[in-house]
């Protein structure tokens, strides 16, 4: 689905998450969405109770590149997104858990966001350094 023509997600029970935060980031603007991400990462945001704050989800391939992202990277048919990590290690713990608890199949915590996706592509991996 490409919602670039819509100001706000048009998913019912999506009240968290705006097509600014799914549009790529490189300047195109591009926007892939998939509902059931959506979905999950809504359930995610409602059971923690805290501002997830996206760093990145659709990505263009140039973009992809230009920030060094893997060559078959979730981002760029819309599975996957990054949430910023904050100061606060209560908020992180609750984002964590909650992504567990909405079953995200794949998540990957790096030092200043986690990576999560829902790619079907992909084997399932939980990565916690």
């Amino acid at each position: 689905m490409n919602f670039n023509e819509i100001p706000e997600l048009a998913i019912e029970g999506a009240e968290n998450f705006g097509i600014h935060e799914v549009k790529c980031k490189g300047g195109c603007e591009h926007a892939w969405v998939r509902p059931k991400l959506v979905w999950m990462l809504q359930k995610a945001r409602d059971h923690a109770g805290v501002p997830f704050n996206i760093t990145s989800w659709h990505r263009c391939v140039y973009h992809n590149k230009h920030i060094g992202g893997a060559k078959k990277s979730s981002h760029l048919e819309g599975w996957a997104v990054d949430i910023l990590l904050t100061k606060n290690k209560l908020y992180n713990y609750l984002i964590l858990q909650s992504l567990i608890t909405a079953g995200f199949p794949r998540i990957k915590v790096r030092p200043d966001h986690i990576h999560v996706d829902i790619d079907p592509e992909k084997r399932w991996w939980i990565l916690i350094p």
